[in-house]
């Protein structure tokens, strides 16, 4: 297996949104001086793993055509990879139940019951004028949502801007996947592929950029934004040299940034 071949079942396994959300969600920990337990790590990483994992599973059902592999690969596999949903579904709440104080698990049970909803609603014909704007906003809210849930004990200003860093940069990340993505959604979705994405990634860049502002001098993620924002500028710069679905793990891999200060 070659090096391209290697990163990008990462993304088709869906890994990449998981391993994004542990890498920010200890940051924010560090940050906010809040102590992490391995199964907060592990119920955010299994989290944002099924939501994700679903979200492909309904699309590789709902395409014309499947022509990324991680689509490929959810239309082949489709009735054991829901298997294998249902059974992380089920150890995740037991988990949950067993580990976490009921006010706690009660958020919890309120952001996966949000991620339900979000998945049927952006999986919805009805939004398929508006699908981009819509997953991207809403991925970006929930991703967030998942980082933030164990790392913040009390809403206060720095919990605001912890938010506002890390929904801005995932909508960035969103925003260029959907951008790059168009060639292939014009063949795998037809009917849902009038949407303005470059006027997205144009709205998402420039919160981006007031993020970055807010954030430099103010916050110990500043580092980790600046970074992986210019990581995925990089990216976009020479995304006509690089494999589609290349472009689409390495934006995710861009957003681990985090883990580079743990070394």
């Amino acid at each position: 297996m070659n090096f391209r071949n290697g990163i990008i079942w990462i993304t088709s396994l869906s890994l990449d949104a998981p391993l994004v959300a542990i890498a920010w969600q200890n940051a924010v920990a560090t940050q906010h001086a809040t102590p992490l337990q391995w199964h907060h790590r592990a119920l955010v990483f299994l989290s944002v793993w099924l939501g994700y994992s679903a979200d492909r599973w309904f699309d590789a059902w709902r395409h014309d055509r499947n022509l990324s592999q991680r689509h490929r690969l959810h239309a082949t596999h489709r009735w054991p990879l829901f298997a294998l949903w249902l059974l992380i579904l089920a150890g995740s709440f037991a988990l949950a139940f067993r580990t976490l104080e009921l006010p706690t698990l009660l958020a919890g049970s309120c952001l996966a019951l949000s991620a339900i909803v979000v998945t049927l609603v952006v999986q919805s014909d009805r939004l398929r004028h508006f699908q981009s704007i819509a997953k991207t906003v809403l991925t970006a809210l929930l991703v967030t949502a998942s980082v933030l849930l164990f790392t913040t004990t009390e809403f206060s200003r720095e919990t605001l801007s912890s938010a506002f860093i890390l929904f801005t940069l995932f909508s960035l990340n969103c925003a260029f996947i959907h951008h790059w993505d168009h060639s292939i959604d014009a063949v795998q979705e037809p009917h849902r592929n009038d949407q303005p994405r470059l006027a997205i990634l144009g709205a998402a860049f420039s919160l981006n950029l007031i993020s970055i502002a807010f954030a430099f001098g103010n916050t110990s993620l500043a580092p980790f934004l600046i970074s992986s924002t210019m990581l995925l500028a990089l990216i976009h710069a020479a995304r006509k040299k690089l494999n589609p679905e290349t472009k689409r793990t390495l934006a995710d891999l861009a957003l681990l940034t985090p883990f580079f200060g743990l070394l």
